[in-house]
């Protein structure tokens, strides 16, 4: 039976334990190389030539390559072509100054022949000549940033391009941004010029300013869009223009409202398009009231033919029966003389007015125009009684006459004298006065003017008042001047207004005279 051990060997075997023990304990290098090995972060050391020295296991995952092919070649063979200047640049800055790069991008090259972007930090022990650095792979972060600001770009291309005015404002009305068309309309050159303004501080009047607050407040504190609502604006340079203005709410993720969106759309071209196709709708409305009017005529004119010649008929036997008889008055006479002159003008005015408005409307004779002039007085006259207008001749064509329809004329200067009675009516005066003169001139042309005292012609319709229905009378057709100037051009005269006449109205017109 062995002995008991001495207290000699029992302290061998301690030590020998502890030996054993002590040489199966990792030591620090090996659970670093270990963490080093394990990092989700691409880790490396390389020498001051650029090698490699040391890779770790995220790095061969993050590039595909095993680590002995790292190891072998130079760290810049694996670099873009396009990165390589800058890779070598940084290298050399940070083995001369010694101080970290803290960040840095470049793309390396894939085993599979693609390049992944990575996001270096660099640090350096110029005593030992290794670089250490730490790698992250950025690609996916790159191709987000590529793809955000591609979005960005077609928004600024579009926000550029749309044919609208778009801003946003916080909740304050303060501006955050705009479109160049916006910037342009309140005549800035840049849409940065616009943030952190109001509309206290832009092109706009007082009143458009409070008018532009108020709707936003009122987007803003009810949370819903005003949309198509119509506005005049003035714009930088003074020009008024007609928009049609949308403003929505704009609301956070929690749906808290932070500010408004605003879209304005020039709607000038499509307001004043619109304006001319009302007045083209007026205007042949007009047409077509005329022509029917021209039809009536035509067809009055006919049935009043025939009592009209009834008329005249009886007023010559009465004028037979008044001179056979004995011891009447002699005013009897003259006036069934008269009604009877008056019967036959009637008549003759019903048949130039059937060959007016009907195919033949040409015929024409000689026309004594003082003798035309002579015998407007009696068809105006109810009109001048009462307007309190006087009528003036001043007749001096010498007896010459000219080549024309009677009537036709005789419109022309009743139309003339019915404008300057209707001046003279509206500024309510009792001292209207019209004077038609006549002469002969050098031109062996024979001048008729209708001159009077009336408020003299509108200069806003000046340039058109020989124009198809312009007119500045509230019951006005229109048309009284532009007939007379086609009278007047189909017998080869013209027609004309006094543009420089500072009292009363002065228009005229002149034929040749026959010879």
């Amino acid at each position: 039976m062995a002995g008991k051990p001495s207290y000699g060997e029992l302290e061998k075997r301690v030590q020998a334990l502890e030996e054993a023990a002590e040489e199966e304990r990792p030591t620090l290098g090996d659970a670093l190389e270990q963490l080093f090995d394990l990092s989700t972060d691409m880790l490396c050391v390389a020498d001051s030539d650029g090698h490699f020295r040391i890779v770790n296991s995220s790095f061969e995952r993050t590039l595909g390559y095993d680590r002995q092919v790292l190891l072998k070649a130079p760290s810049i063979d694996f670099v873009h072509p396009d990165d390589k200047a800058a890779t070598l640049a940084v290298r050399k800055q940070l083995l001369a100054t010694g101080e970290p790069v803290t960040h840095f991008e470049n793309r390396y090259r894939c085993k599979d022949g693609s390049y992944k972007w990575l996001a270096w930090s660099f640090v350096t022990a110029p005593e030992e000549g290794f670089v250490y650095a730490v790698a992250r792979d950025i690609t996916r972060q790159k191709a987000l940033q590529q793809e955000l600001a591609a979005q960005r770009d077609l928004f600024g291309h579009v926000l550029s391009n749309v044919p609208a005015s778009i801003f946003w404002k916080d909740r304050n009305s303060v501006y955050l941004g705009a479109n160049q068309r916006f910037a342009r309309d309140t005549g800035l050159q840049n849409p940065e010029e616009l943030i952190g303004k109001t509309d206290y501080e832009l092109a706009w009047t007082r009143e458009e300013a409070d008018f532009y607050r108020a709707c936003d407040r009122e987007v803003m504190d009810s949370r819903e869009p005003m949309l198509n609502i119509e506005e005049s604006q003035q714009q930088a340079n003074g020009e008024k223009i007609e928009l049609l203005t949308n403003k929505v709410p704009l609301l956070d993720e929690s749906g808290q409202v932070t500010g408004i969106l605003g879209i304005y759309m020039n709607i000038t071209d499509k307001k004043r398009a619109e304006k001319i196709i009302q007045d083209h709708r007026q205007k042949l409305a007009h047409v077509i009231r005329l022509s029917t009017m021209g039809e009536m005529a035509s067809t009055m004119a006919h049935e009043l033919n025939q009592p009209l010649a009834a008329l005249t008929s009886y007023c010559g036997t009465a004028i037979s029966l008044a001179k056979s008889a004995p011891a009447l008055p002699q005013e009897l006479c003259d006036i069934l003389e008269r009604a009877s002159a008056q019967a036959h003008r009637a008549g003759e005015i019903i048949r130039h007015l059937r060959e007016f408005v009907g195919k033949d409307s040409g015929h024409k004779q000689p026309v004594d125009i003082d003798q035309v002039i002579d015998g407007i007085n009696m068809v105006l006259t109810s009109e001048l009684k009462s307007a309190n207008v006087k009528l003036e001749h001043r007749l001096n064509a010498q007896g010459r006459t000219v080549m024309a329809n009677k009537v036709q004329i005789e419109q022309v200067i009743i139309n003339l004298v019915m404008n300057s009675i209707e001046a003279i009516q509206s500024l309510r005066e009792n001292d209207g006065k019209i004077t038609l003169e006549t002469q002969l001139l050098k031109d062996e042309s024979i001048e008729v003017t209708v001159i009077d005292n009336g408020p003299g012609i509108d200069m806003e319709i000046f340039g058109k008042m020989f124009n198809p229905f312009q007119t500045s009378k509230a019951s006005g057709m229109g048309m009284g001047l532009t007939i007379s100037r086609s009278i007047i051009e189909a017998h080869g005269g013209r027609v004309w207004a006094d543009e420089q006449r500072s009292n009363g109205a002065l228009f005229g017109f002149s034929l040749s005279a026959r010879e």
